[in-house]
This record gives C-alpha cells, sequence and structure tokens, in this order.
C-alpha cells in the first residue's frame, strides 16, 4: 500500500517542474497555444481521472 505521506511529498517534488513549465516556454521559441496546451494537460489529467480514483480504489481492495 502506498503511504499518503509518499504521495504528499511526490507532489512536493513534481510540483516545481509543472509550475515552471510556462515560464521556460518562450526561451525554447514554442508557439502559445503549444504552450498553453502543455500547461493545460496535468489539469486535464487530474480532471480526468480523478472521477475515476474511488473506482480503483475499491477495485484493488
Amino acid at each position: 500500500m502506498i503511504s499518503p505521506v509518499l504521495v504528499f511529498l511526490l507532489g512536493l517534488n513534481l510540483r516545481p517542474a509543472v509550475t515552471s513549465l510556462g515560464a521556460a516556454l518562450p526561451d525554447i521559441g514554442v508557439p502559445g497555444w503549444v504552450g498553453a496546451v502543455l500547461v493545460a494537460l496535468p489539469l486535464w489529467a487530474l480532471g480526468i481521472t480523478g472521477p475515476r480514483a474511488p473506482v480503483v480504489v475499491s477495485a484493488a481492495r
């Protein structure tokens, strides 16, 4: 079983990588619409997979 503390620490570790992506995109010449999609992907992933989480957890037990 994965500890909630480990999930929290993993989230803290990944947060800077996700939040700093938008600031780095103009430096590498990414078009605006591509940057918007890349920055929005984590939000979309959480929105799509979040409602399924209780089903996955109950099936795993």
